[in-house]
């Protein structure tokens, strides 16, 4: 027995990318699908493939399960299932030679499952003796599963429409908010004090609010002009760029405006290797207002939608058309973000509807 951990070291999806690539057949029974090109290829090879998911459609991606129909066997549990439902994460596999293995856990069949996300798997092999008692029980279980699970056909035409149907009803909110007399406009916040400051996402959503810093700026940032705040920032922080700093709070407070969205995350710059947190996505709802409060004082009221995931900084960056995110405000295009918010719905199984 071993246990796998998402580390710096090693990561869960790395362990059953490679011990997929051993097996003649497999059977995996996991709540949410939606993996990365890595295991969808280790997928592939594998002549006889059995499939038990949630029939969750709105994140489970049917595009990728309809891909593997020509190796695979896909049955789907309901919710309503009497028995309950689908929460297992476990992988069987057979080799050519007889032996087995089985990788159980926490870990969903996701990218944040396998690679970025707190989990824990264990990883169990017929050819160590101390591990096959257990291994027993698990075949047998595996198989009343599935056999309980025949009348759970994958049918692809109604999975489909539910997962395209998931994202299109954002995209119409999205399009009627662009009637508005402002169109909307599309942005980045961080939420932290500089690179390796607090986090003030928790009060983002306990107030439902997008808010920045600068709590010595005594005064009210859109009641003076750009240069002036400048002056007041450089006397406020003398070791920050007071023209900077007047550009991202004089953005917040003038050019920000109702329905308008932001992407709430934190940064990145160039060589960052590691995947980037996002938070959220929150709608604006309210014009700009100091809450003396709170610490960061300089608020918009928001609606906010928690995606809480750890996502692919090249993704992220070729999404967004941004190589590094170091400032608290960065304004992204229409296409960018739409972009991002399509990566997340095929990939993640994130529908956008804030």
């Amino acid at each position: 027995m071993e246990l796998l951990t998402n580390n710096s070291i090693s990561k869960i999806g790395n362990a059953v990318s490679e011990y997929l690539s051993q097996a003649k057949e497999a059977m995996i029974f996991v709540a949410y699908f939606s993996p990365n090109d890595s295991i969808m290829r280790s997928l592939r090879k594998i002549p006889q493939l059995s499939l038990l998911i949630s029939d969750d459609f709105t994140i489970n991606n049917p595009y990728k399960l309809n891909d593997l129909k020509r190796n695979s066997t896909i049955r789907c549990v309901p919710k309503d299932c009497p028995r309950g439902k689908l929460h297992s994460k476990v992988i069987h596999g057979t080799r050519e030679d007889g032996s087995s293995f089985v990788i159980l856990g926490s870990a969903n069949m996701t990218n944040n499952g396998l690679y970025s996300n707190q989990e824990t798997c264990v990883l169990l092999d017929s050819n160590i003796d101390a591990d096959q008692p257990i291994l027993v029980s698990i075949f047998q279980w595996l198989d009343d599963t599935w056999k309980q699970s025949e009348k759970g056909v994958f049918q692809f035409s109604i999975a489909k429409k539910i997962f395209d149907n998931s994202s299109h009803k954002w995209h119409k909110k999205n399009n009627e908010l662009k009637n508005l007399k402002f169109p909307v406009q599309y942005w980045i916040l961080k939420t932290t004090e500089g690179s390796r400051g607090d986090s003030h996402w928790h009060e983002f959503i306990a107030a439902n609010i997008i808010s920045i810093g600068w709590e010595d700026i005594n005064i009210d940032p859109s009641k003076v002009s750009k240069e002036n705040l400048a002056k007041i920032a450089e006397a406020a922080y003398p070791d920050e760029n007071g023209k900077i700093a007047a550009d991202t709070i004089k953005k917040f407070t003038d050019i920000m405006k109702l329905g308008d969205l932001v992407l709430i995350c934190k940064g990145y710059n160039a060589n960052h290797p590691t995947p980037v947190f996002v938070n959220g996505i929150a709608r604006i709802k309210g014009p700009f207002n100091i809450n003396n409060r709170l610490d960061w004082r300089f608020t918009h009221q928001a609606d906010i939608q928690l995606i809480e995931k750890y996502i692919p900084r090249n993704l992220l960056a070729s999404s967004l058309r941004k190589e590094s995110l170091t400032r608290t405000i960065h304004q992204v295009d229409e296409p960018a973000f739409m972009d991002l918010t399509s990566k997340l719905h095929d990939d993640f199984g994130v529908v956008v509807n804030v």
